[in-house]
């Protein structure tokens, strides 16, 4: 399988390592047979995908939305699905949640479920797990993996960040 995908934080050669090939959103719409979303909902990156960027896709192509409702356009979604301009997609995320009506439920080429994100009892203990390793991380002056609603930033970015800004030092 050849992996193309678009991100402007992510480096060439941590792209590089994962083995996948940095390229443009218009080719990613042109040429993909999979479209996964990974992003957050943004006013840059709300209905990044509407009737233009379908109208870009494969007829063979499917597209999966877990994570942000509103990245989609829904409208445009449901027009490209019922006129078979597209072949599938699925969706678990919806602009407005608990989501109760949509265009996209009865489509046969529609998988829609509800938003589970971290629900599960499994999931929780591991976020759980995770945040109380990172604290202890801190307090051992180590830099914390994740931070909230922080950009990508290439691991060969930190030691030039960690001079920049100071470090758990």
């Amino acid at each position: 399988m050849k992996l193309i995908g678009y991100d402007p934080y992510v480096s060439q050669a941590h792209a590089d390592n994962l083995q996948v090939e940095l390229v443009s959103l218009e080719r990613i719409y042109k040429e993909a047979d999979f479209i996964t979303l990974h992003v957050p909902l943004t006013p840059q990156s709300k209905d990044m995908i509407g009737a233009k960027e379908l109208d870009m896709m494969k007829p063979t192509v499917r597209i999966i939305n877990t994570a942000r409702g509103g990245l989609i356009n829904e409208e445009a979604l449901a027009a490209a699905l019922t006129a078979k301009k597209i072949t599938g997609a699925a969706i678990d995320v919806f602009p407005q949640e608990p989501c109760t009506t949509s265009l996209l439920f009865g489509l046969e080429n529609a998988i829609v479920t509800p938003h589970l994100g971290a629900s599960t009892a499994e999931a929780q203990v591991i976020a759980a797990s995770d945040v109380a390793e990172q604290i202890v991380d801190v307090f051992k002056g180590l830099q914390p993996k994740y931070a909230i609603n922080a950009p990508f930033v290439p691991p060969e970015m930190m030691p030039i960040l960690k001079t920049l800004y100071g470090g758990c030092d």
